[in-house]
């Protein structure tokens, strides 16, 4: 049974004949063939970061009682100052079934879509690396939904956790790896690898507030875990890295103008998100050759109270 978190994603796995199940399976074998962990950065320099200039996260937030119905929000962000330029949202219907470990099959052809819509109408603001809220390499089969979007957007991404659900030491868990690792993990700025049983490092435990709570970063595509941990630090103002939580906190205030809710939590002052007319959500289905009507919005700062 999978956990559930804070983006009201399922607390109980759909049952999935076997068939699918080994057809997604030999699909992500076919992904991680293709995917590229080192540094292949065509306009920037992972070592220095020279160059960086746009930086993107994608985050999807759930409607009340709904497993189905969600905002799939892309924000834009200046390096290194994380100014807001540009957050795309789309009312989105999740069709596939939710399954651990296969997310991607069920999320990432919004997060296509959501790139797509970026390259095609804001050309001037495509990212040059995506944070993606989940696992890339730190998974089961090497290829989480960081890795799966990468692959498939031909992007460089990084995978950020805020939970460590892919741990494969045995009898390792995220509590039992806090608890192993609490002296290293005491203060802003720590980090201690996340490896499988054969030593292999699939990602990094890092601290990035002073709560001493780590996210888990791991690779996507296109971007080396040393890499990948530099982005995320200068990225971070607060647990979350920034494209990220404005990602998670504009997908959230969308949902619930949707919902059409009397009690909003107020974005901080010079914050403005803005929604757009968009399709009617039955004609937002995923559909491969109907995709729905992108909903734009503006936005600056924000403080942290959505993110946890």
């Amino acid at each position: 049974m999978a956990e559930k978190d804070a983006d009201n994603k399922p607390d109980a796995e759909d049952e999935i004949p076997d068939e699918l199940l080994k057809e997604w399976e030999r699909e992500q074998d076919r992904m991680r063939q293709s995917l590229v962990d080192i540094d292949q950065l065509p306009d920037w320099d992972g070592p220095t970061l020279d160059g960086l200039r746009t930086v993107a996260g994608i985050d999807i937030s759930f409607f009340k009682d709904s497993l189905v119905r969600a905002v799939a929000a892309i924000t834009v962000l200046d390096f290194p100052s994380m100014k807001h330029r540009l957050t795309l949202a789309m009312d989105i219907r999740l069709t596939q079934p939710y399954k651990c470990g296969y997310l991607g099959f069920r999320e990432v052809p919004w997060m296509c879509r959501l790139l797509d819509s970026v390259r095609r109408e804001h050309p001037a603001l495509v990212p040059q690396v995506v944070l993606v809220d989940g696992n890339g390499v730190l998974h089961p089969r090497r290829c989480g939904s960081a890795s799966h979007f990468g692959v498939y957007a031909d992007c460089p991404t990084i995978g950020v956790a805020k939970n460590l659900v892919f741990h494969t030491a045995e009898r390792m868990n995220e509590k039992m790896f806090r608890a192993e690792h609490r002296d290293s993990l005491a203060h802003r700025g720590d980090s201690v690898p996340i490896m499988d049983d054969g030593g292999k490092v699939l990602g990094t435990a890092y601290v990035n507030a002073d709560s001493c709570k780590p996210v888990y970063v791991s690779v996507g595509h296109r971007v080396g875990l040393e890499t990948a941990v530099k982005v995320v630090q200068a990225c971070s103002i607060h647990r979350v890295p920034e494209p990220i939580r404005l990602a998670d906190l504009d997908g959230r205030s969308i949902v619930r103008e949707l919902c059409g809710e009397d009690r909003m939590l107020a974005p901080p002052k010079g914050r403005d998100v803005r929604l757009e007319p968009c399709a009617e959500p039955e004609v937002a289905a995923a559909t491969s050759d109907c995709p729905p009507t992108p909903v734009t919005g503006a936005a600056g700062g924000a403080d942290d109270t959505a993110t946890e």
